[in-house]
């Protein structure tokens, strides 16, 4: 599909319902459209989703998780990079906070990593030493609402602190590369709030 102005043929623009862009109810009915999927019981999708990735996560009182995380990478992009996004969410930068021994390391803020690039007083000299090595609430962390630099050797660790945005709502939230070319390549999926 080419780019181009709203309404030329054959564009993105010449698309009647583009606010429908996402939404199951373009494919019910149509004779290819996706059943439910079961698993040992257990709901594996909705009759009608999409054939792309649909994550599951819940809010419901009797499920005691404090948060959900996504581990987005890319496993081959070598024309361009990606922006990571998912709708109504924000997360931290860097999720990462430090062991509990860094406070003898001379950390000053709970959480804050200030360990040495290499060797230590503790350790050899040579013995390489990295920042954090845990997930948690970073205190010195700042929110987003995407990813940049999405890309081959890149990983990233979204970690929500409640599924379904601030206040968790229920739903299906799109997640998906913000760029066009990725968006129009597939390259979107979806988190279910339960």
């Amino acid at each position: 599909m080419a780019f181009g102005n709203a309404g030329a043929p054959n564009s993105f623009g010449s698309i009647p319902n583009v606010h429908a862009f996402y939404a199951n109810g373009l494919v019910a009915g149509e004779p290819n459209s996706i059943p439910a999927i079961t698993f040992d019981g257990a709901k594996v999708s909705e009759a009608g989703d999409p054939v792309t990735p649909v994550f599951y996560a819940s809010v419901k009182p009797e499920n005691p998780v404090s948060d959900t995380r996504m581990y987005v990478l890319n496993g081959a992009s070598a024309d361009r990079d990606g922006t990571f996004i998912l709708h109504g969410h924000l997360w931290q930068r860097d999720p990462y906070v430090c062991n509990e021994n860094d406070a003898v390391l001379g950390a000053g803020l709970p959480g804050k990593c200030n360990a040495p690039a290499t060797g230590s007083l503790f350790f050899p000299a040579g013995t390489p030493l990295v920042g954090s090595r845990r997930i948690g609430d970073n205190p010195i962390g700042f929110a987003q609402g995407g990813q940049e630099s999405w890309n081959a050797p890149s990983h990233f660790d979204i970690v929500l602190p409640s599924a379904g945005g601030g206040n968790g709502v229920t739903g299906d939230y799109l997640f998906r590369d913000k760029a066009s070319f990725g968006n129009a390549g597939g390259v979107w999926g979806i988190l279910r709030v339960e």
